[in-house]
C-alpha cells in the first residue's frame, strides 16, 4: 500500500522563531555546535527550555552534558534532571529538558555512548590484551589450569598430553 502525502512549507511558526533566536547569549550556530560537540564527546546533549507566559518555549539553553544526571523514580520513569555547577545542584523537571543521545546498546535508556568513549574502551581493551599476550610470551603468566590425573601417567601419555597442551 502506498501512502500519499502533501508537503507544505511552513514559513511562520513559533518553533522557527525560537530556532532563529535561541537565547540572549548564543546564536543558532553555537547552539547546534555545542549540541554536536556534547554528543560526540559525552554521548548526550541537553537543552533546557525556558517558557514564556503563553506556555511556549521562548529560549533554549545548552546544558554542560558532563554535569547532567537523570533522576528516575523507583519504577524507572524519568522524573527530571540534576545539573551540578559551582554553586551546587539545580533540579530541572523532565518537561523542561530535551535530551539528545547516541544510543548505548548496554543501556538503551541511559545517558548515551559517544563515539569517543567507544574508541577509548576499544583502546583500553586492546592495551589489556597486549599486556596479557606479552606476559604469556615472556613466560610471566601462569596457565589458567592445572592437570592432575588420578593415576600416574606413562611416558607416552604424558608426551601426548603435552603435545595437545602446546
Amino acid at each position: 500500500m502506498l501512502f500519499r502525502s502533501e508537503v507544505r512549507e511552513v514559513m511562520e511558526h513559533p518553533l522557527l522563531d525560537l530556532l532563529e533566536e535561541v537565547n540572549a547569549e548564543q546564536d543558532p550556530q553555537e547552539l547546534w555546535e555545542l549540541t554536536t560537540l556534547h554528543q560526540e564527546t559525552v554521548g548526550s546533549a541537553y537543552w533546557s527550555l525556558e517558557f514564556g507566559g503563553d506556555g511556549l518555549p521562548r529560549a533554549i539553553w545548552t546544558l554542560p552534558a558532563h554535569r547532567v544526571r537523570a533522576v528516575r523514580r523507583d519504577d524507572g520513569a524519568l522524573e527530571g534532571y540534576r545539573v551540578s555547577g559551582p554553586k551546587g545542584e539545580t533540579a530541572l523537571p523532565a518537561a523542561e529538558v530535551v535530551h539528545f543521545r547516541y544510543p548505548d546498546p548496554r543501556d538503551p535508556y541511559g545517558p548515551g555512548l559517544s563515539p569517543l568513549r567507544a574508541c577509548l574502551e576499544t583502546v583500553r581493551a586492546s592495551g589489556q590484551f597486549r599486556a596479557y599476550r606479552g606476559g604469556l610470551l615472556e613466560g610471566a603468566a601462569a596457565p589458567g589450569v592445572i592437570l592432575t590425573p588420578e593415576e600416574p601417567l606413562g611416558e607416552d601419555e604424558r608426551e601426548r598430553l603435552e603435545g595437545e597442551w602446546e
